[in-house]
Parts: C-alpha cells; structure tokens; sequence
C-alpha cells in the first residue's frame, strides 16, 4: 500500500482552508478542538486512504460547527 498523500494535520488543515466561515476555523482550531479533529482527520485518512475528500471533511466540520 503506498504512503498517504496526506498526514492527519495536513489534512485537516487543507480541510479548514476550504471552510469559508472565519469563526468556524477558529472553533475547529483552537486548543480544545484541534486534537479532536486531527484525530478525526487520522481516522478518515485510515479508512479511505487517498479517496479521503478534503472537500467533505471540511462540510463535516461546518456541519458539526453548526450543531
């Protein structure tokens, strides 16, 4: 199996460049919430390996921003 093209934390931060809602970045990256969504992030990437989507990670964080 080749490497990931990803590690969880570029990854996530790939994610969150997509997310057009400043406070909603700012949630997902503060210091509560960061180490839950890099270990969120991990996951993903383990599951779907390269079909791992930066675009619906970053509707996941919106979605769960929003409640």
């Amino acid at each position: 199996m080749p490497a990931p093209k990803f590690t969880p934390e570029q990854f996530l931060d790939a994610a969150l460049a997509k997310v057009e809602s400043k406070s909603i970045r700012a949630w997902a990256q503060s210091d509560h919430n960061r180490p839950l969504w890099l270990k969120l992030a991990g996951n993903t990437l383990q599951k779907h390996g390269d079909a791992a989507s930066t675009d619906g990670f970053a509707a996941f964080v919106v979605l769960s921003a929003l409640g």
